[in-house]
């Protein structure tokens, strides 16, 4: 087959008239035409608007529209009639000449292999849009006509599905296979570091004792951004690869789904026993104009790579059977794995009948005998989550986690997000195919960075866990060898019960009677909004709470501006500028939001009172020493500004006055006093850890030791107090602030009696927790904030507290940079064989190939060579590692 070079004018492809460059291949050129357009681009070329004849010209060849990355041009093609060539079909003629037609029958449009290999690349590494692409096109042939371009974004929708689902039965070897042979997930690629049976384990990986180095962590979350409107006509979708990818397949889901029902919400029926989740209360909301609301993912929780065929999409809210299906999906890619590790981010209330649901599963979805379960919860969300869950859910106390946080699948919604608006019109199964090209996409950008990151994660775990080692130590030392083998007793019962009563790890939390916090207060109140006949504005609780956090977040950076002196470093100026604008936005979209509940006419005044100037004028730097006083000299000048974001008015009840609250908010009033009490509380609860742990840090690491080695530790210790002062200085802030606004809101005298006034002195006895035997000390009681729940007579038995969670936390952490040194030395040799084992698939994928198709036996051995390669690269890393 031929291109007709009298089609295209004989230009150089550099000139600026060559039809990749103007406009002049979609115009009949006539030099007689006086009242002709001149384009001075071609140097005063006559132009007539008149399109070219499209039909066959005398040697019957076609005029095809062909769309190359450098732009679109009309081509006449001429079939090939030789011996060989006049019985291959002009379709296949074209194939072999790098052109896919955009149909089977009288093709007038082909694409060139580079355009749809360019839009493929630009697509997934911008985002863009086919529209978008097509208007690029556009550009680059007519600039000052783009009307004048033939147009075949639809004809670009069609073709690029079909390619993409070329090159991913290509990538994964389908084209040396039946194509009928491809099972669930077969065209996805997963991470190299998780362990694989019979991929990436050694093959007498059974009998290593260290039998949690071989757990799989599964990280689960939802999306809803990935929403997808509901279509008038469905009947002409075709699926190209259902369930071949990431997303699962549809028939049996839907079969799933019909025969299955989740729980009616907890919070609609009693109050809630913890945070109240998204995922938990909007499970049964659903909403007209889409037919898919969001999307639940599986990912590995240590690498961030998506599971194959784990990924579903919701039809409602992120309900608990959809959950299931695609943990159990997961677990039956790899089946031979036996010990799971389950994240997320709700795992305290998904788990309580997860057992029993597996149990009613259909006979395909039954796990395979002896799978035994780990649970946990991220450590961004649980701090969202009531106390407890911390010490019973949160990766740090979870033997085998290694330094885990659980929320590496965030980072992958922030890439995944930008497909959403192109994604959500497609048609199902385009768009389950575009999502699991990005979704394939972003696990080969895994894959190919997995060796560095893995290396790097082994340079901090071997530095870490020197030093948590050297702190046990030095904290063992300081406690006494009979405390330390009753706590160690204590732990390892507790890590023994866990995964059946997940209360046995409350020992690693502080025994105390704790007061209810923000979080508590805020449950309360909504449940009484949802109750019938309720006198309580539906959102209240809602709008005060994201107030009060406004109002913390202007005192976190109110404390940043003034770190940063008068004269901040560009990098400085531009963080503070950035907080200012994120702030700003939260404090526009809440005055929108405080129609609702308060007329906001009359300006509100600002938080202040005078017992926050102790706290604005004390120093951002400290000298380490507990029991220091701060210098007011050294307070940093700072200019105020009462129009930056930071020092705006919030207009919650209590920024109205005493007046306003008892004559028309009080029932507004009623909510923030308690929000502020919790408020309180929580700031409290903050500063007693954070003294705590200071004053602990100060008596193991910068009174204990000798030589280097004390000296190191006194040097991490004047750091981390450093750290510790500042957040001890913010706390007392917040705390300073709600105690301001209770005063406002008018709280009864004995809340006012229990919150006391908070002074500098109140934050400085922590010499009791240094040397509890010092000379006078046997007499002298703790500061009041160390009272608020307990007697204070019993201040030996707190402290002594202090110190047993201190100890057991510092142990949890010795062990866990301990695992993560182990797994990390693991996982670059589970790299290493699992890229070995692709190599030797291609070299007998080309051995197989037979020498008919010497195309076929070249494409595998050149795979093998990449695969080999990357292996290389590991082997490289391994001998840095062994230096």
């Amino acid at each position: 087959m031929d291109v007709d070079p009298t089609s295209t004018p004989n230009i150089p492809p550099d000139d600026p008239g060559h039809p990749s460059r103007n406009v002049d291949s979609f115009f009949d050129i006539d030099s007689d035409d006086e009242d002709s357009w001149r384009d001075p681009t071609t140097g005063g070329i006559p132009l007539r608007t008149k399109k070219p004849d499209r039909g066959y010209d005398s040697h019957h060849c076609p005029l095809i529209t062909s769309v190359h990355a450098s732009g679109v041009h009309e081509l006449r093609i001429r079939p090939c009639r030789c011996v060989l060539g006049k019985d291959i079909p002009i379709f296949d003629q074209m194939l072999y000449m790098g052109l896919y037609p955009a149909s089977r029958k009288k093709t007038r449009t082909v694409f060139t292999f580079e355009a749809l290999d360019d839009y493929d690349l630009e697509n997934l590494e911008t985002k863009a849009s086919a529209a978008k692409h097509y208007d690029k096109l556009t550009r680059l042939t007519a600039n000052a006509f783009p009307t004048m371009v033939p147009n075949r974004y639809r004809e670009l929708l069609l073709i690029s599905r079909e390619w993409r689902n070329l090159k991913a039965r290509q990538r994964a070897g389908y084209a040396y296979s039946p194509p009928d042979a491809i099972p669930a997930g077969g065209l996805a690629l997963f991470c190299p570091a998780c362990p694989q049976p019979g991929v990436n384990l050694p093959d007498d990986w059974k009998s290593d004792p260290d039998r949690k180095k071989y757990m799989r962590t599964l990280l689960a979350d939802g999306n809803f951004k990935q929403d997808h409107l509901k279509m008038k006509y469905d009947s002409d979708d075709v699926a190209l690869s259902d369930g071949h990818g990431y997303m699962v397949t549809r028939a049996p889901f839907e079969e799933y789904l019909s025969s299955t029902s989740d729980p009616v919400t907890l919070y609609a029926s009693q109050e809630p026993s913890c945070h109240e989740h998204r995922a938990v209360t909007q499970q049964n909301q659903s909403h007209a104009h889409l037919d898919v609301t969001g999307i639940g993912a599986i990912a590995c929780g240590r690498h961030g790579c998506f599971y194959p065929h784990s990924v579903v999409n919701f039809r409602k809210g992120e309900g608990q059977r959809y959950m299931d299906y695609a943990f159990i999906q997961a677990i039956l890619y790899i089946r031979q794995s036996l010990l799971v590790f389950l994240l997320y981010d709700i795992m305290c209330q998904f788990w309580v009948n997860f057992l029993k649901r597996l149990l009613g599963m259909p006979d395909e979805l039954r796990l395979p005998d002896g799978v035994e379960f780990k649970r946990g919860i991220g450590l961004f969300h649980v701090h969202g989550h009531v106390k407890e869950c911390f010490a019973r859910y949160a990766p740090t106390f979870i033997q085998g986690a290694g330094m885990l946080d659980g929320e590496i699948i965030e980072t992958l919604w922030n890439l995944l997000n930008y497909t959403a608006s192109s994604a959500r019109a497609m048609t199902w199964f385009h768009r389950q195919e575009y999502l699991d090209t990005h979704m394939g996409d972003s696990n080969w950008k895994k894959l190919v960075g997995m060796v560095l990151s893995i290396f790097h994660k082994w340079e901090n775990a071997a530095e870490q866990a020197v030093e948590s080692e050297e702190d046990f130590v030095s904290l063992c030392a300081s406690v006494g060898e009979q405390k330390c083998a009753l706590w160690a007793a204590e732990e390892a019962d507790a890590q023994e019960k866990r995964d059946q009563d997940p209360t046995a790890m409350d020992i690693f939390d502080v025994k105390e009677e704790e007061a209810p916090g923000k979080t508590v207060m805020a449950n309360v109140w909504i449940y009484r909004e949802l109750q019938p006949n309720t006198s309580t504005i539906k959102g209240s609780t809602s709008w005060i709470t994201s107030g009060i956090r406004i109002t913390e977040q202007q005192i976190e950076l109110r404390k940043v501006v003034r770190k940063a002196g008068k004269f901040p470093t560009p990098d400085e100026t531009k963080k503070i500028l950035e907080k200012r604008q994120d702030l700003q936005e939260q404090i526009d979209d809440f005055r929108a939001r405080s129609g609702a509940f308060v007329s906001i006419a009359n300006e509100p005044n600002p938080d202040h009172s005078p017992a926050l100037d102790e706290w604005e004028d004390a120093p951002v730097d400290d000298n380490d020493d507990p029991d220091a006083q701060h210098d007011p000299e050294t307070t940093v000048f700072e200019i105020i500004d009462d129009r930056v974001a930071e020092r705006l008015a919030i207009p919650l009840p209590s920024s109205f006055g005493k007046v306003a609250c008892k004559a028309r908010l009080q029932g507004l009033a009623a909510i923030e006093i308690d929000l502020r009490v919790g408020q309180a509380n929580d700031a409290l609860r903050f500063l007693r850890i954070a003294i705590g742990q200071k004053s602990f840090n100060f008596r193991s690491k910068f009174r204990t030791g000798s030589g280097n080695s004390g000296y190191k530790n006194r040097l991490r210790s004047y750091a981390e107090n450093h750290t510790l002062q500042m957040t001890i200085d913010q706390a007392a802030q917040v705390y300073t602030s709600a105690r301001h606004a209770l005063e406002v809101l008018g709280a009864s005298p004995d809340i006012l009696s229990k919150f006391k006034v908070l002074k500098k002195a109140d934050l400085s006895s922590s010499t009791a927790v240094v040397d509890p035997n010092a000379r006078g000390e046997r007499n002298n009681g703790l500061s009041w904030i160390w009272h608020t729940q307990h007697d204070p007579g019993e201040d030996p038995v707190w402290l002594d507290e202090l110190y047993r969670v201190n100890w057991l936390r510092a142990k949890a952490r010795r062990d866990r940079w301990a695992e993560e040194l182990a797994l990390t030395q693991a996982e670059m040799h589970w790299t290493r064989l699992f890229h070995l084992h692709r190599k030797s698939l291609w070299l007998r994928r080309a051995e197989e190939s037979s020498a008919e198709h010497p195309k076929l036996q070249f494409y595998a051995r050149k795979q093998a060579k990449t695969w080999d390669l990357l292996a290389s690269q590991v082997d490289n890393a391994l001998a840095r590692m062994t230096k």
